[in-house]
């Protein structure tokens, strides 16, 4: 006669099963860490194709590409309102350096006398269009570890940000016709010529400007996306509640910036502020700089709407990245380095600026 097998008794199957658990327990957070490792090390190569690009524009045109660049200079046309209320101008490095990343197709679709934004959200149906490229996702431009959807304000977002030195200011003053337009242009011009990275408002700059040597000087870092919500404001979101004024300077924008996150506020993205289109060269989309460390909990802030086409213009906008601890930051010379949130602050505004001469070493940062 043939006895039946015994099966587990229940004490027996709850101890199988505390043992799955702990096993789960134990190598979920090591695969986690993993995966995270790999999206660190994808954002680090893409932050070293944008480099590779940088080189690849200098060594044609013998300098860096302009931080914003404007079609309507000197031809009495306003450059915010060309006769349709479109937000002309702006254009960013990185469009400039899409054709060194395998999109010259891109490159050439873009008309640089026209408007950069397509029709509405980001611009009345009249606008001249550049909607062929406006819509292009490009992956070279997102980190994969990036949290939100890059596509959720109708318009592909961006992550990499280049470095605008240690001012609040969008630009220095631009022209229409002989008349100066812009009202800070005192403040903002003498930020710049003390503050500036390597890009910079109405102007190049080459290899030879950078003093402080390229290894030692910021070119691009992270930024995560913006969340939409105009109620409390997140990591990627913006403050914008900071009264406009024409004697303000960095110092006094630092210190209305101050409250720490998370906070209610106005105007935090409800209109894509922080979400970051890449064609556009303002401080909410494509530009960052090093006012405070890296994932700083001061909120980023801006006066008014900080659309730099304008006069209205100016931001504190801080590198942050879901990477633990830090943030990928391409240098001049086109290596990436992760930073730590930890940095020394004077360390992190050094890095900023192409010819402050300070002296710090790669053991500093």
């Amino acid at each position: 006669m043939i006895g039946r097998s015994r099966g587990f008794t229940l004490i027996e199957l709850l101890v199988v099963i505390a043992i799955i658990a702990v096993l789960i327990a134990l190598l979920l957070p090591a695969v986690q860490m993993a995966r995270e490792a790999a999206r660190r090390t994808q954002c680090r190569n893409n932050l070293k194709q944008i480099g590779l690009a940088l080189h690849n524009y200098h060594d044609t045109f013998r300098t860096f590409p302009p931080g914003r660049m404007q079609p309507y200079f000197g031809n009495s046309t306003p450059l915010m309102n060309p006769g349709a209320a479109c937000w002309m101008g702006s254009i960013s490095v990185h469009t400039h350096i899409v054709p060194y990343l395998e999109q010259a197709g891109v490159y050439n679709a873009y008309n640089f006398g026209t408007s950069r934004f397509r029709v509405p959200p980001l611009g009345p149906p009249n606008c001249p269009q550049n909607s062929t490229v406006v819509d292009q996702k490009l992956e070279v431009f997102l980190c994969p570890s990036e949290a939100r959807d890059p596509t959720g304000f109708g318009v592909p977002s961006n992550n990499y940000r280049y470095c605008w030195g240690l001012t609040y200011c969008g630009g220095i003053p631009w022209f229409d016709g002989g008349t100066n337009l812009n009202p800070w242009s005192a403040n903002c011009r003498s930020e710049f010529l003390t503050g500036g990275g390597i890009f910079m408002d109405g102007g190049a700059v080459s290899a030879s400007d950078v003093v402080d040597g390229l290894a030692n000087t910021a070119a691009f870092s992270e930024r995560i996306l913006g969340d939409l919500d105009a109620t409390v404001i997140s990591r990627g979101d913006f403050r914008r509640t900071v009264p406009q004024n024409t004697a303000q300077t960095t110092a006094t924008v630092m210190a209305a910036c101050q409250p720490d996150l998370p906070m209610t506020g106005s105007h935090t993205s409800d209109q894509g502020i922080g979400r970051g289109a890449w064609v556009t060269g303002i401080l909410h989309h494509t530009i960052y700089n090093h006012l405070f460390t890296p994932n700083s909990r001061t909120v980023d802030c801006s006066t008014n709407v900080s659309f730099v086409d304008g006069n209205n213009e100016g931001s504190i906008v801080t590198a942050r990245s879901y990477h633990p601890g830090g943030v990928n930051v391409l240098m001049a010379d086109g290596h990436v380095r992760s930073v730590s949130d930890n940095v020394d602050l004077q360390v992190w505004r050094a890095i900023a600026t192409r010819s402050g001469q300070e002296q710090i070493s790669n053991t500093d940062f």
